[in-house]
């Protein structure tokens, strides 16, 4: 997952995931994720997880799905940037401090109901407005 939450992944044939997979992980381009890694320290490493696994239920071939954790290729630590090291930080911090026994992370939705918009988009200038009784510009009305 990258920083704005959008779900990344990758797919390799079942040929290629070997016991080995699960010692030594998969490399990957680790600038290809936003908020990353620069172009010249690119490499990471994806560990599988699988306790993670499950098969994907809308696949139209079959398709096993691990989550897994990134680490840096050459100190094996995991990356301070992957949110599920955040979490697992996080917790274990909590955990440590007294504060909680367990923590739960999800993601957050939510949506907004606009009473009208009108939009227009020609060669030499664009518009937008956004009407809604909820927006703070009605505030006092």
């Amino acid at each position: 997952m990258d920083f704005p939450g959008l779900w990344k992944h990758f797919t390799i044939p079942a040929s290629a995931l070997r016991e080995s997979t699960f010692e030594e992980g998969l490399g990957f381009d680790g600038a290809s994720m936003r908020g990353w890694q620069t172009i010249n320290e690119s490499d990471m490493v994806v560990m599988p997880v699988p306790e993670t696994a499950f098969l994907d239920p809308f696949a139209k071939d079959k398709t096993l799905v691990m989550i897994c954790n990134i680490q840096d290729p050459l100190t094996r630590e995991d990356y301070t940037r992957d949110p599920r090291n955040v979490a697992r930080k996080a917790t274990n911090y909590m955990k440590a401090s007294g504060i909680c026994d367990a923590a739960y992370f999800g993601p957050k939705i939510e949506f907004f109901v606009f009473d009208d918009i009108r939009f227009n988009q020609n060669e030499n200038s664009g518009y937008y407005f956004i009407e809604s009784s909820e927006g703070a510009w009605n505030t006092g009305r």
